[in-house]
């Protein structure tokens, strides 16, 4: 969802395409012409007439809450079906030394292509899983949500096997649950680290 956004970003033709490029079903609303009051509106009309060009369908109408003017939500169906990123190991995180990374999400068929661009090339395919990484959230100040340390020990104990890299970008933070990824995919890890988990809660402080 992207309501009223667009006109208060400078680049914003990129930031539709952006948008556009996050999901199967788009939902933006936008001023409409003669909405003076609002943020820069030299671009009001080239922003509505660039969305409602693109096939959708009209949710909503409501009145401006800066002027008398219509503001417009409308919903799409995206025809990009993928999302690719390209990405550098971080080197605090203890990461192996692989190079650049091309991961590519398929929203439909929900599973992420990861290729590992380095001397040894190497290809894994897993589940699509949506949300942020741990690591990642803490690297950007998130704020945790509640619970959130027996969240990570809950995820960890619901695992049908035990996790040969339990780390904190291995859980993925999704709505109100912590989820466990690549799991047993360290051919060289043969036994658990019983300290693993106190471990990875450590390196969040938590």
């Amino acid at each position: 969802m992207a309501l009223n956004v667009f006109h208060h970003i400078q680049d914003w033709p990129s930031a539709v395409d952006a948008v556009f490029n996050l999901g199967d079903n788009i939902i933006i609303e936008s001023p409409g012409a003669g909405d003076e009051n609002a943020r820069n509106p030299q671009m009001h009309n080239e922003l509505y007439n660039l969305l409602s060009g693109k096939e959708h369908n009209l949710i909503h109408e409501s009145e401006s809450h800066v002027s008398n003017a219509k503001r417009y939500m409308m919903l799409f169906n995206s025809s990009s079906n993928t999302i690719t990123q390209q990405t550098i190991d971080p080197k605090e995180r203890g990461a192996p030394e692989l190079g650049n990374v091309t991961i590519t999400s398929n929203l439909n068929e929900k599973h992420i292509e990861i290729n590992h661009m380095g001397a040894s090339p190497i290809t894994e395919t897993r589940p699509f899983i949506p949300g942020m990484n741990l690591w990642n959230w803490k690297l950007l100040n998130g704020s945790w949500p509640i619970n959130v340390r027996n969240r990570i020990i809950s995820a960890n104990a619901v695992l049908p096997d035990w996790h040969d890299d339990l780390v904190p970008w291995n859980f993925i933070l999704n709505g109100d649950r912590c989820t466990a990824i690549d799991i047993k995919t360290k051919s060289w890890k043969t036994e658990p680290d019983d300290n693993a988990l106190q471990k990875c809660l450590e390196m969040m402080s938590l």
